[in-house]
């Protein structure tokens, strides 16, 4: 499995070094550590189910074909392995077992859709259908019932932790989602299945990480979103908008061109992984703050 992901990581150029602490022991954690992490984790979720969507995408399109197809298959395993573990705990990613009413019919929710989107995801990465509709299709849908779950557990006030903390992991947390998402919406485009209502999709996915970015920045009251808590997390914050900045003008240049190289797909999906580690690492500075 590790050499699987080091090939991953060498052509996408994805990092392997762990974060600080990201060793867990469930029961050495406070209750609002542990619902921080728990928020995290779940939060990761959604970033997950628009992963899969974009290395399936990326793979159909011909983009390090069996790369992609493989760091696809890491994050399905990676979902199933972390929805199991939200439900049931997980001492060593940090999480016991779940005790809210409402958080387990949410959670229930995504289980009822995940193995038919897995199913899909599957046999699209394996070559045993080469559609990306069914994958499409589902993705909305899977991503609606885990955010749902999100909102359960940061508004679960008997779980512990400070509720602007949890709010701001939460939104910080959106963000890895949204970069994976527009990249998969305008893979999409290139991939004509319904290139108008996916460029919309894409439009406002990066509409709504810009808004995103700004108040995790400077805050905004009506969001209900504080600004950067630190000094690291506000300079980490910038390094995501230079970052965002260049991945930007990638996806500009892919959207502009007519029939988009298999370079110009790669090099959109390259700065995407990046930003997306800059995010992670700014979700576990909040998360550990």
């Amino acid at each position: 499995m590790f050499l699987i992901r080091l090939v991953i990581a060498f052509v996408l150029g994805l990092s392997l070094l762990p974060l600080p602490g990201t060793t867990f022991a469930a029961e050495g954690m406070s209750p609002a550590e542990v619902q921080q992490r728990k928020i995290n984790l779940a939060g990761k979720q959604r970033m997950l189910s628009q992963q899969i969507l974009m290395f399936g995408c990326m793979a159909t399109y011909g983009v390090h074909r069996d790369v992609s197809a493989a760091a696809a298959q890491a994050a399905i395993s990676e979902f199933d392995h972390v929805l199991g573990a939200l439900r049931q705990g997980d001492d060593e990613l940090g999480l016991r077992y779940e005790r809210s009413g409402t958080v387990l019919q949410a959670l229930g929710r995504v289980e009822q859709i995940w193995p038919q989107f897995r199913g899909a995801a599957q046999a699209l990465i394996r070559g045993e259908d080469e559609e990306l509709g069914p994958l499409r299709e589902m993705a909305p849908d899977l991503l609606s019932r885990m955010n749902a779950a999100v909102q359960e557990m940061v508004a679960d006030s008997n779980a512990g932790g400070v509720p602007e903390l949890k709010r701001a992991i939460d939104v910080a947390g959106r963000q890895r989602m949204l970069i994976m998402k527009m990249t998969a919406e305008v893979c999409l485009v290139k991939s004509g299945l319904s290139p108008d209502v996916d460029l919309s999709r894409a439009s406002k996915t990066m509409n709504l990480f810009d808004t995103a970015l700004y108040n995790l920045q400077y805050g905004n009251i009506g969001d209900d979103v504080i600004e950067a808590p630190s000094w690291e997390i506000a300079e980490m914050l910038k390094l995501v908008e230079a970052q965002w900045d260049v991945m930007r003008g990638n996806i500009e240049a892919v959207l502009k061109s007519p029939n988009p190289t298999v370079e110009e797909m790669d090099a959109m999906m390259k700065t995407a992984i990046q930003l997306l580690n800059d995010m992670n690492e700014t979700v576990w500075m909040y998360e550990n703050i």
